[in-house]
C-alpha cells in the first residue's frame, strides 16, 4: 500500500492575513464603540434638561423675572453628569448647565457642558452649539449631541 504524505491545515501567510484582517475590523469597530459610548452618556444630561422644560416654561410665563426659572432645588445628580448651581435667569433668558462628570466618563465628553437656554418672549428651548472651553457641541463634537438637539 502506498502512502501518499499530504499536509493539511494553513500556512503561515494564510494565518498572518487573517490576523492583518481581523486587527483592521477591530481598530474600526473601537472607534465606533467610543463614539457610541460617550453619545449614550451625554444622553442623560439631555434627559435632566427634558425633565425641566414644563417647569421653567410654566414659571417664566407668568412672571419673565422668576427667581431660577422657577426651580427651588438643583436635580439629583445623573451617573454621567450633575447641574452645579440653579439656573440663572437675564433679560427674560433662564440659562441651564448641565456638567459632564469626570469620573467614569467617556474621555471626549468628561467635564464637557451642555447649556439649555428658554426665551420667555418667544417660548423657545436652545442647546448652545459652540465650542466654548468644553461645551458639548458645535461641527467637531456635535455627533454626541441627541438629533433632535442638533
Amino acid at each position: 500500500m502506498k502512502r501518499h504524505n499530504t499536509q493539511q491545515g494553513f500556512t503561515l501567510i494564510e494565518l498572518m492575513i487573517v490576523v492583518a484582517i481581523i486587527g483592521i475590523l477591530s481598530a474600526i469597530l473601537v472607534t465606533f464603540y467610543m463614539d457610541y459610548t460617550a453619545k449614550t452618556e451625554t444622553a442623560e444630561s439631555f434627559v435632566t434638561l427634558d425633565g425641566l422644560k414644563s417647569t421653567i416654561a410654566g414659571a417664566m410665563s407668568e412672571d419673565p423675572a422668576v427667581a431660577n426659572c422657577g426651580l427651588t432645588a438643583v436635580p439629583a445628580a445623573g451617573k454621567y453628569s450633575s447641574m452645579a448651581a440653579l439656573p440663572t435667569v437675564a433679560g427674560g433668558v433662564c440659562t441651564v448647565t448641565v456638567t459632564m462628570n469626570n469620573v467614569g466618563v467617556n474621555a471626549n465628553v468628561q467635564g464637557k457642558t451642555v447649556i439649555m437656554t428658554y426665551n420667555a418672549a418667544t417660548g423657545v428651548f436652545q442647546t448652545s452649539q459652540a465650542i466654548t472651553g468644553g461645551t458639548i457641541g458645535g461641527a467637531a463634537t456635535s455627533k454626541y449631541l441627541p438629533v433632535v438637539w442638533r
